[in-house]
């Protein structure tokens, strides 16, 4: 595809949107390791863009020191409660690499390569089995399925969703590792998580506005793809779709 463009974000913006979730998240939905991991993430990226000479890198939080939610039963709604007490966990990889700037001075990144999150639930009793997994992930130029999408293949060739067979691809809307965090907490965390949300103090006035502009972008995005389509098949025209150079989905290119 000629005119792809990977998507890019602003370093000051993302920077800030994790300040927002870990402020939302930790402590009340989070376990204790949250803050090392959130402070890791942020000196990564901060290093990141002082260091022009490095072409390419992984912004990661790694599968052995994960995001990990505390345990809960609360993944039902009007304070039911749930049949298994468990609790979740967040990795990810990035792969990202400085965008030029004619003054000099990086202020943005593109995510180029590998942009898959995983995702796991496990039970918090007896042998703590994982009961769930699955991927949040952008795709690549020349991927097959919707480039924004969620899988739930496993790692090897489990029996159920095997790695070698991908499928399916299903669309989603969120993005940012920080989007799917929101994502995850409000599925374990029902009622819990949308009183979290109430409230105007810096970090919900914040999260509510980068959030309500992300999703516009993107619902705008998608609906273009459909009503672009003048041939075919409105729903395959979505799913070949891929960022292109002039959409500048997430920030203004500078």
């Amino acid at each position: 595809m000629d005119d792809y463009g990977p998507l890019r974000f602003d370093f000051a913006d993302f920077l800030q949107e994790i300040s927002a979730i870990e402020n939302l998240a930790t402590n009340r939905f989070l376990d204790a390791t949250a803050p090392a991991v959130f402070n890791r993430l942020k000196e990564q990226l901060r290093h990141f863009q002082l260091d022009n000479g490095r072409s390419q890198w992984d912004w990661k939080v790694d599968q052995e020191l994960p995001l990990r939610t505390l345990d809960t039963l609360e993944y039902e709604k009007a304070g039911r409660k749930g049949a298994r007490r468990v609790f979740g966990e967040i990795s990810w990889c990035w792969q990202l690499k400085n965008c030029p700037s004619k003054k000099g001075h990086v202020t943005a990144f593109e995510v180029f390569g590998n942009a898959s999150i995983r995702l796991r639930i496990c039970e918090s009793e007896g042998d703590r089995n994982e009961i769930a997994r699955w991927r949040v992930e952008c795709g690549a130029a020349d991927s097959p399925g919707c480039f924004f999408h969620t899988q739930v293949f496993g790692d090897d060739t489990d029996r159920h969703f095997p790695k070698n067979v991908p499928v399916p691809r299903l669309p989603t809307l969120f993005v940012t590792p920080m989007s799917v965090i929101e994502f995850f907490l409000g599925e374990l965390f029902q009622d819990a998580w949308e009183r979290q949300l109430v409230g105007d103090d810096h970090h919900k006035a914040f999260w509510k506005r980068n959030q309500k502009l992300r999703l516009t972008q993107l619902l705008k995005w998608k609906l273009q793809q459909v009503e672009s389509c003048d041939n075919g098949s409105p729903w395959l025209a979505l799913k070949r779709a891929k960022p292109r150079q002039k959409d500048t989905l997430f920030v203004e290119k500078k």
